[in-house]
């Protein structure tokens, strides 16, 4: 291909290296362009996988699973880039956005639990494939796999994948702590060769979250002495907590590893605690495949609800006890869906009664063989807010929103002024005339560590609604007002974050910087961080970026201390998962200790 079919006016996206445009009259390709040109070791390695793909199993339905490299695309003879399929980004989610309950709930609500077995052996089938071909992966993470409402998943960033040429041994110089396997913890990648081995100890941590709502095999509530040990740390000590051995952590409460069936407990403790001694006897993801498809075969429907499914091991259905549990349905009914009850606050129940919610169990009607997809429903195709999300956000004042939101994400005080800001979808809400009274806010507790606090409607029933704002183009997170009152910050999933002036709603300035989960602002008005995928720290009146942590967690969330010294930041493994508080020197940024893991409290 050469550079003149590469529409370089339809930019799709940016990388480290490269950008990727649309390619003219091709809308099943994109072409990946190098700001520098590429090496000659670059060049051969692009040239070897174009003309050596592994099979795709999706591609006679249409799909891709594998999003390879199909062709060159040069200037003047020289290599400039490659060309690969297109993938659909508004269709394809990154994996974890699906076994994280919380937010599957709101983009996802119909995607069941039969849905997220069926992406376990998807995402098995993909890398079955790759092995096939003697590629390793050597960065598998929860964001270099896709996932479509069916189920199907769809590999990318396949060239920083490792293998031999005949000449050079090309490697994959990444990887997440998470998903390294513990031979491989505190190696620069760039100077190990990478085995499939090593691959399938990251598949089976996918696996697990998959089938464990997200929970990280690693996590667990530590029992021992002094600091609990980061995961990292976890996995190259080999401390499973399902496992055998006697280690000092024990299983997460909220979701029991015995309801997966036998053989895939079995499986797991190969890769995880066998595995730890030797590596080679992790389980192939042949092996996945096979053991995921009989726990498919063996799956019963609950009477109660038709989006539980579990295994016909157990006597009754584990998600209705996990609904009572939480006051949540992590797999809400069609009818709930529809009425938007699946959105709602939560209602903890603190005690279950014995036998409460037994269910008589229906079997699942048999599937064909060779079926790889999880048919969508019908009736509801997308989350109910997607409506509500087509929202300009190009605009340099806040402009009031027409549309009243369906829900609360995030709410702010500023008690001095009276005020409660609060984030619904893409709006902001200034609400005025907050009650005197100050409430005990601890008895509704922390649904979910990371995630803002929900209080329940009837304590905001009777504020009057001053003004609802359009102020992003998705769902806001973080929102927080200066000391002084005058300045509102706000951070979006749409990766911004605004700041404006709260009396005159001027937007002031917009920064880059991730999903931002959380926003701060220092007492002194000088200072703003921002959580997401990491912690970045600004200068609030000149929007400079003063430095950034790398907390190795997609979900991370930052708060600073009251007088203003210290920063403190919490990070998620998962739903459940191990949430290590941290704290830093918010002046220089330098980590000061690891407190605790938070589930311990």
């Amino acid at each position: 291909m050469e550079k003149s079919q590469v529409d370089f006016n339809t930019l799709i996206g940016r990388g480290g290296e490269a950008d990727i445009y649309a390619v003219y009259n091709r809308p099943d390709l994109a072409a990946k362009i190098y700001r520098k040109l590429p090496s000659d070791d670059d060049v051969r390695k692009f040239t070897f996988m174009v003309a050596n793909p592994p099979i795709d199993s999706s591609a006679k339905n249409g799909r891709v699973s594998i999003a390879w490299l199909l062709e060159l695309v040069t200037e003047s003879g020289r290599v400039i880039g490659f060309a690969m399929s297109r993938l659909d980004l508004k269709i394809t989610k990154e994996i974890f956005n699906y076994y994280i309950p919380a937010t599957r709930r709101q983009q996802f609500p119909l995607f069941s639990y039969f849905a997220l077995l069926r992406t376990a052996q998807n995402l098995s089938r993909a890398v079955r494939s790759i092995h096939s071909r003697r590629y390793v992966i050597g960065d598998i993470n929860e964001s270099n796999f896709l996932v479509a409402e069916d189920a199907i998943i769809t590999l990318v960033d396949t060239d920083s994948f490792q293998f031999n040429d005949g000449i050079t041994t090309h490697r994959c110089p990444m990887g997440k702590p998470e998903y390294t396997p513990p031979e491989l913890q505190g190696f620069n990648f760039r100077d190990v060769n990478r085995l499939v081995e090593h691959d399938l100890f990251g598949l089976g941590v996918l696996i697990f979250q998959l089938l464990m709502e997200g929970t990280h095999p690693f996590d667990g509530v530590f029992t021992g002495q002094g600091e609990s040990p980061e995961i990292k740390d976890r996995i190259k000590s080999g401390h499973f907590p399902h496992g055998k051995r006697s280690i000092p952590y024990k299983p997460k409460p909220l979701i029991s590893f015995q309801m997966l069936p036998i053989a895939l407990q079995e499986l797991f403790l190969l890769c995880f605690e066998e595995g730890h001694r030797n590596p080679a006897a992790r389980p192939t993801a042949e092996m996945w495949v096979n053991t995921l498809g009989e726990f498919e075969n063996n799956l019963t429907k609950c009477s109660v609800n038709e989006q539980h499914f579990y295994s016909n091991h157990l006597s009754s259905c584990p998600w209705c006890v996990r609904t009572a549990k939480l006051g949540r349905d992590p797999f809400p009914s069609e009818a709930a869906v529809k009425s938007g009850q699946h959105l709602k606050l939560p209602t903890v129940v603190k005690s279950i009664a014995p036998n409460t919610y037994q269910s008589t169990p229906t079997k699942l009607t048999p599937k064909p063989s060779a079926r790889t997809t999880v048919a969508p429903s019908p009736k509801i195709i997308s989350s109910p807010q997607s409506t509500t999300r087509q929202i300009q956000s190009n605009t340099s004042t806040l402009q009031p929103s027409k549309k009243k939101p369906n829900h609360i994400n995030f709410i702010s005080f500023l008690i001095r002024k009276k005020w409660l800001i609060a984030g619904s979808s893409a709006i902001l809400l200034v609400i005025a005339q907050i009650a005197s009274q100050v409430y005990d806010y601890s008895q509704y507790g922390y649904f979910h560590v990371g995630y803002p606090l929900l209080l329940p409607m009837k304590l905001v029933s009777s504020f009057s609604l001053e003004n609802a704002f359009y102020a992003h183009s998705k769902s806001v997170h973080g929102i927080a007002v200066s000391p002084d009152g005058e300045t509102l910050v706000s951070g979006s999933e749409d990766e911004t974050i605004k700041i404006w002036n709260l009396k005159t709603g001027n937007l002031l300035r917009t920064l880059s910087g991730g999903s931002n989960s959380s926003i701060a602002i220092s007492p002194d008005g000088k200072t703003l961080v921002s959580g997401s995928h990491d912690i970045k720290v600004w200068n609030l009146q000149s929007g400079k970026l003063i430095y950034t942590i790398d907390t190795g967690n997609r979900w991370a969330k930052a708060v600073i201390s009251p007088d203003g010294k210290f920063l403190v930041g919490v990070t998620l493994q998962g739903y459940d998962g191990s949430t290590m508080l941290k704290v830093w020197n918010l002046q220089t940024g330098q980590l000061i200790r690891n407190v605790i893991d938070i589930n311990q409290i």
